[in-house]
């Protein structure tokens, strides 16, 4: 009898830790703010067209996931918002070049949904100084109600 209660015991330990496991994981995998390797920003140069300061860039965010993302867009454009960061040659650490997402107001700026297999296209202007690392980062939420999290494309150099 008392082998019975004590491998009952151990039975229903093992299914709650099981349980308690699953749920838990499940958590993480929902509150993932970065998708994981489901969110892809790209970005390619433009061919010069003007004399102006800085380099044009084309950037593509596209949700290759299973789930809904959202990005913002500032006022009445169709643009999502980001920011140029810079890296310093052996460094780690990123430095903010342009601030296009502070300079929209809070009142102007819209979260947009984006369904999984959708994507968006956009340009930006990266100032092309100091020489070194570029980025370019985009702000997004996997729902409407967290805080935003930044995406940050592949390192580029601004062509010479």
């Amino acid at each position: 009898m008392k082998r019975a209660i004590y491998l009952l015991v151990i039975a229903v330990v093992l299914i709650f830790s099981d349980w308690l496991s699953r749920s838990r994981w499940a958590a993480v995998r929902d509150s993932d703010t970065t998708a994981g390797s489901a969110l892809m920003l790209t970005v390619n140069p433009q061919r010069s067209g003007g004399n102006g300061p800085g380099v044009a860039f084309q950037f593509r965010l596209a949700n290759q996931g299973k789930h809904s993302i959202y990005y913002p867009l500032c006022g009445t454009t169709d643009v999502p918002v980001g920011q140029v960061f810079y890296r310093a040659p052996h460094s780690t650490g990123w430095t903010v070049l342009s601030q296009n997402l502070q300079k929209c107001q809070d009142e102007n700026l819209a979260w947009i949904e984006m369904p999984p297999g959708g994507w968006v296209e956009g340009k930006f202007l990266d100032p092309g100084v100091p020489h070194g690392e570029h980025a370019f980062a985009l702000q997004i939420r996997t729902r409407p109600e967290i805080t935003p999290t930044s995406i940050l494309s592949d390192p580029y150099r601004i062509p010479q």
